[in-house]
């Protein structure tokens, strides 16, 4: 079974796409209410939206500046990683803290200026978005259409923190679409491996996968990987692995008193100062707070294994990554929308369920 936070979210997008279904089942006018809708949000988002974030000449642009800095690193060769010892959960560093191999992607986009990589990124991110909602028809519908894609884009486009994200120019969405992609297609060793090189918490899914499903997952996982690993190696060297673990895990690894980490386990430790039980000094994380955080994670990724080993593989990985998200010290609010999966994947189970009992 999955945790009891992991559960009610389930549950409660569950029913609410349940209650959809209904609705829409009952009233074609509500059928065709919701299509509009879903048209209109594609035509505003395309039409307006991205064409406004095109053209803006500010650079309070969030994470988007983090990675044309790296792109304009990666592009000079210059070294991606900060060494910042001192910085503790108190701070939140404008920094690229994500694996070499992703870093080599922004490569190319090292000899663009600022407004034209903003034009590239920003596609980039919005194809994100839409490879998500397409995953999400496909789990839900078994055939995907163009309207329930632009259907999926609509709910997605009601999420908070969805558009949150894609203004600041995060890569949550290509985390997102990556992982749906696993789910909803026959490459998923492919995608794993590329979700885990944007968000290492995706190797214990894939890891996870390759257990369950054998080299069909596992041959394509690894060679993703290696590839990655060399793309990286080749453009930053070696050592910028090294880097990467001696500088940026540690950040991750201490939590963050941000507003937007909804970690579990570090909302623990955020109740514990609030009330004055422990007491922050500043700085980097003591050993036994992050002992704590790193303890319990793994306790909670060890129920979520085990829990889950006989139901539908792909719902256990929804699950399991959902765990090492909501239970690892920095889980942004940003990641959330992937619990949209569970839903979708519900949906698509419950009509191959009706299709299987008619058929009989």
């Amino acid at each position: 079974m999955a945790t009891a936070p992991q559960s009610r979210a389930a549950s409660l997008a569950e029913k609410t796409i349940a209650d959809a279904q209904r609705m829409l089942a009952g009233s074609p006018l509500i059928r065709t209410a919701l299509m509009i809708l879903a048209i209109l949000h594609a035509v505003f988002q395309l039409g307006h939206w991205l064409p406004k974030v095109w053209s803006r000449t500010d650079h309070d642009r969030g994470d988007l500046l983090v990675y044309f800095d790296t792109a304009q690193r990666a592009f000079h060769h210059t070294p991606i990683y900060q060494q910042w010892p001192h910085l503790g959960p108190d701070v939140t560093p404008a920094a690229y803290l994500y694996p070499p191999q992703f870093a080599a992607l922004l490569y190319p986009l090292g000899s663009l200026n600022f407004h034209d990589f903003c034009i590239v990124w920003y596609s980039i991110v919005v194809l994100g978005f839409w490879g998500f909602a397409w995953s999400l028809d496909r789990l839900s519908a078994v055939r995907s259409s163009l309207l329930g894609t632009l259907c999926w884009g609509l709910v997605l486009s009601m999420t908070p923190t969805v558009y949150t994200s894609l203004t600041i120019g995060q890569a949550d969405s290509l985390m997102w679409a990556l992982f749906g992609l696993s789910l909803a297609t026959r490459f998923r060793g492919t995608f794993l491996s590329l979700t885990a090189q944007v968000k290492p918490y995706g190797f214990l899914v894939a890891a996870l996968a390759g257990v369950r499903e054998g080299r069909l997952v596992l041959g394509p996982m690894i060679a993703t990987t290696l590839i990655g690993c060399a793309l990286g190696a080749a453009v930053f060297g070696l050592g910028s692995f090294v880097d990467w673990i001696k500088w940026s895990v540690p950040l991750n690894s201490q939590g963050r008193f941000n507003p937007g980490n909804v970690s579990i386990t570090f909302a623990v430790l955020r109740a514990l100062h609030g009330l004055g039980i422990w007491s922050y000094p500043g700085g980097p994380l003591a050993p036994g707070p992050r002992l704590f955080l790193g303890a319990s994670g793994l306790i909670a990724l060890a129920v979520s294994i085990y829990s889950t080993r006989k139901m539908e593989p792909r719902v256990a990985y929804v699950i399991v990554l959902m765990t090492a998200f909501l239970f690892s010290p920095t889980c942004w609010s940003t990641y959330l929308p992937t619990l949209w999966l569970l839903a979708a994947l519900w949906l698509g189970l419950r009509h191959a369920g009706s299709n299987a009992v008619e058929q009989a």
